[in-house]
């Protein structure tokens, strides 16, 4: 839709995230096409009232090992403002990954993190604003990547708000 990406895009920029985090972490295997099932499927959209199709490629993971845990946030008393509570936390049955946390924006939470989970221990995700938070999760997780994925326009604000909240 007009305000993000469609599965197909989503796929790509999952890629792309993916390699810039092996840049850092080259132990870190991304899913590959051989990892996901691909089909065609028909997303039904409505915009500024208006309702459109638009024919995508939907990427399910043949065998997840990563699994979503609703609990887990309020298990540590996480207190959010963010709006949406897209706060978001994976714990893999492959316990020897790495632990990653991501801070950043719609088009991380909405779309890539089930596929960023496979590849990591334990995966957090907040959103942006949310970063006074930050201290809280570096402590709580220990991660061994911190990563920050959002868009270009966000970044600048973003990065003022993540470098205010750690201490």
């Amino acid at each position: 839709d007009s305000s993000h990406w469609n599965n197909q895009g989503a796929w790509l920029g999952y890629q792309e995230l993916m390699k810039t985090i092996q840049e850092k972490c080259p132990g870190v295997q991304p899913l590959t096409e051989d990892d996901v099932t691909v089909s065609a499927c028909e997303l039904l959209k409505v915009y500024n009232g208006k309702k459109y199709s638009e024919n995508d490629l939907e990427y399910l993971v043949k065998n997840p090992s990563a699994a979503e845990d609703p609990s887990w946030f309020t298990s540590i008393g996480y207190s959010s403002s963010d709006q949406w509570k897209s706060y978001r936390y994976y714990k893999n049955a492959e316990e020897d990954l790495p632990k990653i946390l991501i801070i950043g924006d719609s088009y991380v939470w909405m779309f890539l993190l089930p596929w960023i989970s496979e590849s990591f221990s334990e995966t957090v995700f907040i959103h942006q604003s949310d970063s006074g938070n930050l201290q809280q999760m570096l402590d709580v997780l220990d991660p061994d990547i911190v990563a920050f994925a959002g868009l270009e326009n966000t970044v600048e604000n973003a990065i003022k708000q993540i470098a205010s909240a750690v201490h």
